[in-house]
């Protein structure tokens, strides 16, 4: 059987999320943003995304992709700008550009999340081994690394609760950290021995998955 890989990025519902799918010999992947399986436009954007990761929203309806062949975090805005409805049509003729971040050389951003409280935009740059604040996103964005692990990060997820605590997920240290409101010192969680987080999700009353 030939090994198809596809790296989509799919609207669930109102919810964006990434999707892979994976089976037996070489390997064939399509690049591309979906919004309910539509293609977003993304004229203009030089090069193309190449194996995006990571998506986040913020409450605006600005989307940010890790574009993790390009090294780089991409802004999706609707036709209708800034605050565009989330699913709408006028995200098919959206404008996608790279972001240019102070403070940050990405090697490989795989995650995203966001502070909904203050709009800043966490990056997991796995092959940087870093975390990444990213605060005014949208405008002038600047960058600072969060050295939860003093030099040792690999993060592979993040998520963000409803009291705006960070949590990172480190697969190589086999552990999920705790950062409220997203600064240190961090606080390693319990977690079953030998478990590799890659994947990380909050609820309302802010239990970590």
């Amino acid at each position: 059987m030939k090994n198809v890989a596809s790296r989509l990025m799919l609207r669930i519902g109102a919810a964006l999320a990434v999707g892979g799918l994976a089976a037996g010999g070489g390997v064939a992947r399509a690049q591309a943003v979906y919004d309910a399986q539509v293609p977003f436009s993304d004229a203009g954007l030089s090069p193309a995304l190449s194996g995006p990761e990571g998506v986040a929203m913020e409450p605006d309806g600005t989307i940010f992709v890790a574009d993790t062949g390009n090294k780089r975090i991409v802004k999706i805005v609707s036709a209708g700008g800034v605050g565009g409805a989330a699913g709408s049509a006028a995200y098919l003729n959206a404008t996608a550009a790279a972001l240019t971040v102070s403070g940050a050389t990405f090697k490989g951003p795989s995650a995203l999340a966001v502070n909904s409280a203050t709009g800043a935009l966490y990056v997991a740059d796995y092959a940087g081994g870093a975390v990444y604040s990213v605060v005014n996103p949208e405008t002038h964005p600047t960058a600072t690394a969060i050295a939860y692990l003093a030099g040792a990060e690999h993060p592979t997820a993040l998520a963000v609760d409803s009291a705006n605590n960070l949590y990172i997920a480190d697969a190589t240290q086999e552990a999920i950290y705790k950062l409220a409101n997203g600064t240190t010192p961090a606080v390693k969680l319990a977690t079953p021995a030998g478990v590799k987080p890659v994947g990380l999700t909050t609820d309302a009353k802010n239990n970590v998955y």
